[in-house]
């Protein structure tokens, strides 16, 4: 594909997008959509599975710009669900946690 890179930043606009309506929105989505925030995952790798540089291009494109939905309706939203409910003596052990659930070992052997 060419410009792939280019084209990437579709999944970063998304997520600016979302992250500039996500302050306003946490407490009406918090819980109520989580559903359809997971349906949103599961449609971006279908996208991604099934899409090609050629005639299916417009798959690859819809997986990208999902990025916006899927990164920050779930790892967003979740830090700030924890910041809420944790204790102040335990939010930033519970961050922590979070962080290594969500973003997996690698990331920490990585250091």
């Amino acid at each position: 594909m060419k410009y792939a890179a280019a084209k990437m930043t579709m999944g970063q606009m998304s997520e600016l997008l979302f992250m500039v309506t996500r302050p306003s929105s946490s407490n009406a989505l918090a819980s109520a959509h989580v559903n359809a925030r997971m349906l949103a995952w599961v449609v971006r790798y279908v996208m991604f599975g099934y899409g090609n540089a050629g005639p299916l291009a417009w798959m690859l494109y819809i997986g990208i710009i999902l990025h916006g939905i899927c990164y920050d309706f779930f790892f967003v939203m979740g830090q700030v669900y924890i910041d809420q409910k944790a204790p102040s003596g335990l939010r930033a052990a519970a961050q922590g946690l979070m962080t290594f659930l969500t973003y997996g070992i690698g990331m920490f052997v990585a250091r």
